[in-house]
């Protein structure tokens, strides 16, 4: 573990999607190293050693069911904010005003091949498979929970399909006037401890996606649902930025 983290710390790979920052992995590398220094001290105690091998791995399970989650929705954010960036210049997950600052440093340096985004992830054909249409029951968390000028956050009730981890979940949007493309990943909620172990599902078929429409043209959306296989909403997505307004219809 302790040269798993060093290695991932140390050399960060520039071709796969960047989750976490190598400051951010020093921790846990410092503590895995003093564990692992302190072992001989204890190797001749039987009992200290089987109780440390349970803490371990209850602390090693009880940290994927807790922060799987967090890396899945970080890792699905990044993809989108790389397609959103790539066409329009825009990030959904970050404030409006810095994308705006940023953008004066990172055009000039995508237009010269410095600085790179991922963009095979969402191929054209995918984009423009026919999709089979579909209900999907979605309402407005922001309203509830989280008012804020241009944030809006919805939440699917019924997922069509089981989430997995290893599958991740889009909705894009789609300008009808200008044809412009946005996407938003689903982040999915998580089922609790006794039903994940039960079922063996991690994922609940239920999550939220979030949109930021200051950096959106005002406009009537049609939506679409990408993942392993694709569907077209059967709702459309109206737009004022003078209203600060998302309204589904």
């Amino acid at each position: 573990m302790a040269a798993a983290i060093f290695l991932i710390a140390f050399v960060r790979s520039s071709t796969g999607t960047v989750i976490v920052g190598r400051f951010l992995m020093f921790s846990p590398f410092l503590l895995t190293c003093i564990y692992i220094i302190m072992i001989p001290y204890f190797i001749n105690s039987k009992w200290i050693v089987v109780t440390l091998l349970l803490f371990s791995l209850c602390f090693s399970a009880l940290t994927y069911y807790r922060y799987t989650q967090v890396v899945f929705d970080r890792k699905n954010s990044a993809l989108a904010n790389s397609f959103n960036w790539s066409n329009n210049h825009v990030m959904f997950n970050m404030d409006p005003r810095f994308v705006a600052l940023s953008n004066e440093f990172l055009i000039p340096a995508y237009q010269m091949g410095t600085w790179k985004v991922n963009e095979t992830y969402f191929p054209k054909e995918k984009l423009e498979t026919k999709s089979k249409a579909i209900n999907l029951k979605i309402s407005n968390y922001t309203q509830h929970h989280l008012p804020k000028d241009n944030y809006f956050i919805f939440q699917i009730d019924a997922f069509p399909s089981k989430p997995i981890l290893n599958n991740a979940w889009f909705v894009l949007f789609k300008n009808k006037s200008s044809g412009k493309k946005f996407i938003s990943p689903v982040k999915f909620y998580k089922n609790g401890i006794l039903k994940f172990l039960k079922t063996g599902n991690y994922l609940a078929p239920s999550g939220l996606f979030e949109l930021q429409t200051q950096q959106m043209a005002p406009g009537t959306f049609e939506m679409f649902l990408l993942g392993d296989q694709n569907f077209k909403i059967n709702k459309t997505l109206e737009i004022s930025l003078a209203k600060n307004s998302a309204i589904m219809k």
